[in-house]
């Protein structure tokens, strides 16, 4: 499947930009961005961004002055369609989406194949998936244009609007859902125990692995990503090699597959609460001794897991685990590799809401403008971000700040063009050693963030070490 988008019209006109995987592309004025329009003065820095997500493509307009406009309508996130004409300023580009060389359909299309994994039979034939819709009902569906994977129902006219590609990859009913939901027992050498809640995949269940008698974090996936062959393979593979991984400050994976319509990831069981969970224990800010402990050992896993060419991309309080140990405690990095796993099988995530994406607050500019070149100081990033919450209460960012009209400004926009809050006019009280720590991690540049992890331990033992 290949996407093309042809500028028509405007001072780029002739130009042409060419994708065939996952890609976020964003367009403005701005220095960093990936088209740049330095000669239209209707964009703004940051103007919109587009999601290719093969077969799909998504535009998000990121709060511009003058608004970006599809097929003459002002919008502000759609998925886009072939023939579509986008208008910003002077400038037009047109649509175009391809099939295969081969003329062939895409062979991994993001509905549910005929056959899925686990040898269920799909009742559905043919290019039954062929319009999607967009988050918040903004690109509607027309009723029978999706099908359940599992049992072939048509949704409700009153489940439309609530089902979105930043939601799903493939349509699982209301019914079919609660019956899998229901069905977790057949999960090979697991008993359920408890419910946990809810992480990056779905939900999270206490469980014993009977064959080793060992406690575990169960992490299920939602049934509509299992029924998609691709990305059940992208995540066993991934996350095998996540699995690889030894060390005390990094959760390990016990175990990771799939039963029948269930993907599943076995990690080890923390007693003890997420990082988030802590500081809300404790008013909703940590004294500060314990955030930078917390956040040294923290980034010792990540010195670790960068020296194996991992990159978290998903750093953040509820993604570090906090036991007790022989000193005050132990903090543990979650999730390692989700977000790249997510991003590399092609699930839509800039379309998500921050609610759903969870990672938008601690994200730093460069994930927003091209998640392809995340490295180690966007960890790093994330990990200032942290430290920051963590000891303040609040984000780094004014997440609440409005534009010239009024409106609150769109997050990505943020994160790319506002400057952070300098964290001591959040708290007078934190040591300006510490504050010149945490501003250094939190610096838009990458190349002007500590180059490793340990480096910012460092810093931050040595700032942190006259309040011992």
């Amino acid at each position: 499947m290949h996407i093309t988008l042809n500028v028509t019209a405007g001072p780029h006109k002739g130009d042409q930009f060419a994708f065939d995987k996952y890609e976020t592309f964003m367009i403005g004025r701005g220095q960093t961005v990936q088209f740049r329009i330095a000669d239209d003065p209707y964009f703004s820095r940051y103007h919109c961004m587009i999601e290719v997500c093969p077969p799909h493509c998504f535009l998000r307009d990121v709060g511009s002055t003058n608004g970006t406009y599809v097929n003459r309508k002002r919008i502000r996130q759609v998925r886009l369609k072939d023939g579509d004409v986008i208008r910003g300023g002077r400038t037009r580009m047109q649509v175009q989406i391809r099939e295969d060389a081969s003329g062939n359909a895409p062979s991994e299309p993001i509905a549910s194949p005929e056959t899925a994994p686990g040898g269920f039979e799909s009742p559905l034939k043919g290019d039954w998936m062929d319009t999607l819709p967009i988050v918040g009902g903004l690109y509607p569906l027309e009723p029978g244009h999706v099908r359940c994977s599992r049992c072939g129902r048509v949704p409700e006219e009153t489940e439309l609007p609530r089902l979105t590609d930043a939601q799903m990859i493939s349509y699982v009913c209301p019914t079919c859902r609660k019956e899998i939901a229901d069905a977790l027992h057949p999960i090979p050498n697991y008993e359920v125990l408890g419910v946990l809640g809810r992480g990056s995949l779905g939900p999270v269940y206490k469980a014993r692995r009977v064959s080793s008698d060992r406690l575990t974090a169960l992490k299920l996936a939602p049934p509509e990503i299992a029924g998609n062959e691709k990305v059940v393979q992208m995540f066993v593979r991934q996350m095998r090699l996540c699995a690889k991984l030894e060390h005390e400050n990094i959760v390990p994976i016990v175990e990771v597959g799939q039963a029948g319509q269930q993907l599943w990831i076995a990690t080890e069981y923390v007693e003890g609460v997420d990082a988030a969970d802590l500081a809300r224990r404790h008013g909703g800010r940590l004294p500060l001794r314990d955030a930078a402990d917390i956040v040294c050992q923290a980034l010792a896993g990540l010195e670790y897991a960068h020296g194996r060419n991992l990159v978290h991309r998903d750093v953040k309080p509820p993604n570090i685990l906090v036991s007790r140990g022989r000193g005050p405690c132990v903090a543990r990095l979650s999730d390692l590799g989700l977000v790249k796993n997510m991003d590399e099988a092609g699930v839509s995530q800039l379309t998500l809401g921050a609610e759903k994406r969870g990672t938008v607050t601690f994200m730093p500019p460069e994930q927003v403008l091209d998640p392809s070149q995340v490295k180690p100081p966007s960890d790093i990033y994330a990990v200032g971000a942290t430290l920051y919450w963590l000891v303040t209460g609040q984000f780094a960012h004014d997440f609440e700040a409005r534009d010239r009209r009024g409106e609150v400004k769109d997050p990505f926009s943020i994160i790319c063009e506002d400057p952070i809050i300098p964290i001591r006019k959040r708290d007078p009280s934190v040591p300006e050693d510490v504050a010149q720590v945490v501003e250094k991690a939190l610096r838009h540049d990458p190349e002007d963030r500590f180059e490793a992890a340990c480096e910012m331990a460092r810093a931050l033992r040595k700032a942190s070490t006259s309040m011992r």
